[in-house]
């Protein structure tokens, strides 16, 4: 029993220092775990509409191919990508929901006839302005697509 306590009071001595060491790494992990978390709620909603951007982008080649119509292939890319998501705006002093995604004038929808096969493409640039909880600041993340189709 003796023999015990001597061994527990050595250890106990020997990792004496060692304590303050433990609890500085244990909030440095709390604070990149913290951080991590923070920016996947930011960030993680953005991500998933881009991933859904570059599915529709997809989905509107496929639904054109027969058209073989850049005119007709942007209004069918800009219909389904201003359905996926929508925030609130002021607008002339009234708050309206507008779509979140609006490549605007940064899209690009090409036709290159003098390749073989003829190939179509969409070019999309868009920018979004998120306001960032817990800090009362607004950031702009930027996004692109692309994606392209041989006509055959």
């Amino acid at each position: 029993m003796i023999l015990i306590r001597e061994r527990l009071s050595e250890s106990l001595r020997s990792h004496k220092g060692q304590a303050g060491k433990v609890k500085f790494l244990t909030l440095v992990l709390i604070a990149v775990v913290a951080a991590a978390v923070y920016g996947g709620f930011v960030y993680l909603p953005l991500m998933m509409n881009n991933m859904e951007v570059n599915k529709v982008c997809k989905e509107s080649l496929n639904s054109t191919w027969r058209r073989w119509d850049p005119r007709h292939t942007r209004e069918d890319f800009l219909r389904r990508v201003h359905s996926i998501a929508t925030v609130e705006r002021e607008i002339g002093g009234e708050t309206r929901r507008v779509p979140a995604i609006d490549p605007g004038d940064h899209l690009e929808v090409k036709l290159d006839r003098t390749a073989r096969p003829p190939i179509l493409s969409i070019g999309a640039y868009y920018e979004r302005e998120i306001d960032l909880p817990f800090v009362d600041r607004t950031h702009v993340f930027s996004f692109s697509s692309y994606c392209e189709r041989e006509m055959e």
